[in-house]
């Protein structure tokens, strides 16, 4: 009975001590660091002598443990400077990072590792790789290549075996997007004789072609829906069209020009922006409501719950934010003297 005092002390301070430690922790941040997010930074002002330089980083998303996976070779090439990396994109696994880059003197695609080790020139070319997207199980890419002033679109292994032709260039074909089920990608051609595009859907092999665009439209940036039964495209002067691909559903919303979709975790939403701020739009495109986040390029976060996003400073620098989707817990990433872009996060 004489310890019962000391017992009660004893347990009393440790429940100050958790208390007060409770109160230094940052439960934002806490949850933050359980995602990785990617980015490109000019490493250089754009058109600096010798050329602009470009790389890859990878970061927590609350902005601490910032990695160069990039690590240009020091010496580069005449006008281009050390390597112009860009574009990134996380493999559907989020294992593995595909990129555009001049490192080597042409524009070709690589992919690496995400700790940056294992970079592997996929498509070893004199010609100029460009738009690309990856199969859903991660084994392929689609991409452009520019062939004799026209694009063909070629599929190539993650690791640079199997290329394969799927286009011919006289077909003019661009902004390659792979289904969700693997069986078909969307893509936009230049329809002959005119100036403008239309949205067509092929086979993963390249066969069976079929315009799903309407013929009027001038339709670039094909995206899926997350259940692959629906395409979006951005026409031209007007704005974001949806088509199902079985033809019973269209619809459309002026004013918005997504290059990419950011998806809800259960496909019934997406996250774009205009001129004013970021915009949470229905996928059927029936609604749309603006978060309090102003900012352009933005991407929700696996589990919906946050937004990434790109924000100007008055002297055009683009830095990287995050905040919740209800605007709270706001957040500058980092503080780019020549800017930060195509950010992304990495896939749990």
């Amino acid at each position: 009975m004489k310890t019962a005092p000391f017992v009660l002390l004893l347990s009393g301070l440790l429940l100050l001590f958790s208390c007060q430690s409770d109160r230094g922790v940052d439960p934002a941040e806490q949850e933050l660091q359980k995602y990785k997010v990617l980015f490109a930074r000019n490493t250089t002002a754009l058109n600096a002598p010798g050329g602009t330089e470009r790389t890859l980083f990878l970061a927590n998303a609350d902005g601490s443990d910032l990695q160069n996976l990039s690590q240009h070779p020091q010496g580069g090439h005449a006008g281009i400077g050390n390597g112009f990396d860009s574009a990134p994109q996380f493999s559907p696994s989020g294992n593995f990072i595909a990129f555009q880059t001049n490192r080597e003197g042409n524009e070709e695609l690589y992919v690496m590792s995400t700790d940056g080790t294992n970079k592997t020139n996929i498509t070893r070319s004199s010609e100029l790789d460009l738009e690309f997207s990856w199969s859903p199980d991660g084994t392929r890419l689609v991409f452009t290549r520019l062939l004799q002033d026209n694009y063909a679109l070629f599929a190539v292994n993650a690791n640079g075996s199997g290329l394969t032709q799927l286009t011919s260039s006289t077909d003019d074909c661009r902004y390659p997007a792979w289904s969700p089920d693997g069986g078909k990608i969307a893509f936009s051609r230049l329809i002959p004789g005119t100036t403008r595009r239309q949205v067509f859907l092929m086979n993963a092999d390249g066969s069976q072609w079929r315009s799903i665009s309407e013929t009027a439209d001038n339709a670039v940036f094909p995206h899926w829906s997350k259940d692959g039964r629906r395409v979006y495209y951005f026409v031209a002067g007007f704005g974001v069209r949806v088509k199902s691909v079985d033809g019973s559903f269209s619809n459309s919303l002026a004013g918005f020009f997504p290059r990419t979709l950011s998806w809800s975790p259960d496909g019934q939403w997406f996250v774009d922006s205009d001129t004013l701020s970021i915009v949470k739009i229905a996928a059927d495109l029936s609604s749309l409501s603006r978060l309090s986040a102003k900012g352009f390029d933005p991407r929700l976060s696996p589990d919906g719950r946050w937004v990434l996003f790109l924000r100007s400073t008055s002297s055009g620098i683009t830095n990287l934010y995050v905040a919740r989707i209800d605007g709270r817990d706001e957040r500058q990433l980092f503080t780019s003297q020549f800017g930060d872009l195509f950010p992304s996060w990495q896939p749990l």
